[in-house]
């Protein structure tokens, strides 16, 4: 017996008319489609895999999919190892004050669109926007005299939220604001 399970594919999952034209082999295949089994290769049980049950959250989730709801991407990016000219980055405060600096800068587009912090005070010009980075390179100081950061500790992390452009504004920041309070609250 193997120790590895057998997957459910997509049609495996989804009880539909199309289930029976998804589980027509494909036209066009060289050699009539079929494949023979290696010697000594057990042959996955797939009356045993479609006998397993799918909950009603997998199931709802694969009715958006097919019904082509709108999904979100959501991308954590790692800090650069190397600069522009392939040498290393050293951590220190001084560069991530240059990166925490530079990070805000950007995201504000230079202080014309407006920020917003943990509390929900809301920031915009350069002048503003420079109160929230004094505040994080403080907290980063305080953390540090208190031995939970470093010098080398990264003071931010760069998440990207793709949505269509038809998504609600407000129910994605809320949904943003949700996920940093019950990920990041208190970090």
């Amino acid at each position: 017996m193997s120790d590895f399970k057998s997957e459910l594919g997509f049609q495996d999952c989804w009880s539909s008319s199309a289930n029976k034209e998804l589980n027509k082999p494909a036209g066009g295949s060289v050699g009539g489609g079929t494949r023979k089994p290696k010697a000594g290769a057990e042959q996955p049980d797939r009356s045993a895999a479609q006998a397993q049950t799918i909950s009603a959250a997998d199931k709802a989730r694969l009715a958006r999919v097919v019904n082509g709801a709108p999904e979100v991407m959501v991308k954590v990016s790692k800090p650069a190892k190397n600069d522009k000219s392939g040498n290393p980055i050293k951590v220190s405060r001084a560069s991530e004050t240059v990166r925490a600096s530079e990070h805000l800068a950007y995201i504000s587009r230079n202080g014309k669109i407006e920020v917003e912090n943990d509390r929900g005070e809301t920031f915009s010009g350069r002048q503003q926007v420079g109160v929230i980075y004094r505040e994080w390179m403080e907290k980063h100081d305080e953390d540090r005299r208190e031995g939970s950061a470093t010098d080398r500790t990264r003071i931010t992390t760069s998440i990207v939220f793709s949505m269509p452009g038809t998504a609600n504004a407000e129910a994605v920041k809320d949904a943003v604001r949700a996920l940093a309070r019950q990920e990041f609250q208190g970090r």
